[in-house]
């Protein structure tokens, strides 16, 4: 491809981005194509996001998220909790949560939040996480984004995905 082909293929991009209504404005809804597909992602701050509705193992939600070009969310403060807590459409309560980038399942104890050992904000619930029986090993946050907790990765939860707004798939 040569220079004047990327040219074009990033105006390109950029011309539907502003015709699909996006702008730097936060909590927007913005449609991106994905294959042959037109998904709904909500726009808040620097990165898009998508509620999966179907509930689905922690691996088959982190390919899930992989597949439309994002990660699962791991909420980087509060103020990103109570947004995610905005856009997730189950009531909130201990029953209804989301799988988190995070887990345990390398070494027990060492908890890995998008790949890393340090991440600084972690709002683990009262006694949490806990490992329970010897088998939670996957993170989980409560629907409202706060008050995350370790359950088995097994368990079927719903799961938000997030990219950067500077990521278009078309």
């Amino acid at each position: 491809m040569g220079k004047l082909d990327v040219l074009m293929l990033e105006t390109l991009l950029i011309y539907m981005y502003l015709m699909n209504g996006c702008s730097n404005a936060t909590n927007e809804v913005c449609k991106t194509s994905v294959g042959a597909s037109t998904q709904d992602w909500i726009k808040w701050g620097d990165n898009f996001y998508k509620v999966i509705m179907e509930k689905m193992p922690w691996l088959e939600a982190s390919d899930a998220c992989a597949k439309m070009g994002g990660v699962m969310v791991t909420p980087k403060s509060e103020n990103e909790g109570r947004f995610l807590a905005g856009i997730t459409p189950w009531p909130t309560n201990s029953v209804n949560h989301f799988w988190i980038n995070c887990n345990d399942r390398l070494v027990e104890g060492t908890w890995e939040c998008d790949g890393k050992t340090d991440n600084p904000y972690q709002p683990w619930g009262s006694g949490e996480p806990n490992d329970y029986k010897g088998r939670e090993d996957c993170g989980k946050a409560n629907s409202g984004g706060i008050g995350w907790g370790d359950i088995p990765c097994s368990n079927y939860v719903h799961a938000v995905c997030k990219k950067p707004v500077a990521v278009l798939h078309l």
